[in-house]
This record gives structure tokens, C-alpha cells and sequence, in this order.
């Protein structure tokens, strides 16, 4: 979507990446710190990262090519999100972005995200909505309601509210964006957690 032709679908997407950025890094933040892009795809978000000088970068996905990426500062690795083989506790941010409600069950990425990311690490999660507006908009750009039918779809699973509430058994949320504005227009939920203490 970052490349679609729809300039509204790209401004989007884009936004959201922003969002993103803004919600984990600040301008005080040590650029050293770990950050994982988890079902990274072409490695879009880390590219901003490093941009922005970011020196300890890592992207995981299960498309073979990801090692073929090149980006300063940045390891790729081809994987599965529930079997990493990073060590615990190793990361200081761990985004998924759009990526966990293609899983039909996220309940073992779910405890390897908790066991690599640092104890008072962010996790970063952007989970679509998939209500009625959603829905619609899927069937104006794609001509389908269905995310499992039509051209560059994935099947969701999961929908926004649904994952929340499996993450909440793990981490503590505290903070939310919406996009592209507030309920009930948004189309994502961008949040932010930690894990509970």
C-alpha cells in the first residue's frame, strides 16, 4: 500500500509510519537504542530510521528476499515471528505494523514479542479496524468488502478491538493515536505498550 495508486492509500499508509516514528523515538532518544521492525516487509520504516540516524536497526519477515535489503545500520533476518532466535530481553522498541492480524492465531508471537523485548520497552502495535468504514473503503479501491478476495490483500483474522484485548494479557497500553482521525472515522489504531508490571 505504500506504493499504491490510490494518493489518498499512500498519504495513509505514509502517515502512519510517521505516527509511528513520533509515538517510539524522540529527538532526546539514544539513537544506539534496538529497535526490531517485526514482519518488516521491503524494510520502509527502518529506511526512515536510519535516515534519521538510528544505528541499531533490525527487520525480521518470512519472505526470503528480506536479506537482500540494504539500508544503513540495519540486519535483516528471514523468520518466523513466533521462533525468532533473538535473545531475551534484547529489544528497546518492537513495531508491527499491520502485521499481526494476518495471523490465524497470534498467541506464540505474541509471547515471543514479550520474551525479546526489554522489560521497559515499547511495543508498537498499528491494528485495522475492520468496521463498516473500513469495509468500504476496501471495497472503493479494491471492489471487494472481503480481505481475503481481490488484488494485494491479506486475509485479517483479527480486527483492532480483538487483538487489544489479546495483547492487554501481556502488556499495558498506554497510548493510542487514531487514524486518520478519531472514532468512529478511524481506520487504524495505532498503540502504544509495555509490559505489565
Amino acid at each position: 500500500e505504500y506504493e499504491s495508486g490510490s494518493r489518498l492509500v499512500k498519504w495513509l499508509f505514509h502517515k502512519r509510519l510517521n505516527w509511528a516514528t513520533k509515538m517510539t523515538l524522540h529527538k532526546d532518544t539514544r539513537k544506539d537504542i534496538a529497535v526490531l521492525d517485526a514482519g518488516c516487509g521491503n524494510g520502509i520504516w527502518l529506511k526512515k530510521l536510519s535516515k534519521l540516524s538510528y544505528t541499531n536497526l533490525h527487520g525480521i519477515d518470512f519472505n526470503e528476499h528480506v536479506t537482500e535489503i540494504n539500508i544503513p545500520n540495519t540486519q535483516f533476518k528471514c523468520g518466523d515471528l513466533a521462533n525468532t532466535d533473538y535473545p531475551d530481553a534484547h529489544f528497546d522498541v518492537i513495531a508491527i505494523l499491520d502485521v499481526i492480524e494476518h495471523i490465524p492465531d497470534p498467541t506464540n508471537v505474541i509471547n515471543e514479542l514479550k520474551r525479546i523485548i526489554k522489560p521497559n520497552g515499547i511495543l508498537l502495535a498499528s491494528l485495522p479496524t475492520e468496521h463498516a468504514l473500513y469495509k468500504l473503503g476496501r471495497f472503493i479501491l479494491k471492489g471487494t468488502f472481503s480481505s481475503e478476495d481481490g488484488p494485494a490483500t491479506g486475509v485479517h483474522y483479527h480486527n483492532a478491538k480483538q487483538l487489544h484485548k489479546r495483547l492487554q494479557n501481556e502488556f499495558e497500553c498506554i497510548s493510542t493515536t487514531y487514524l486518520p482521525i478519531f472514532p468512529p472515522f478511524n481506520l487504524f489504531n495505532l498503540r502504544k505498550y509495555t509490559i505489565k508490571k
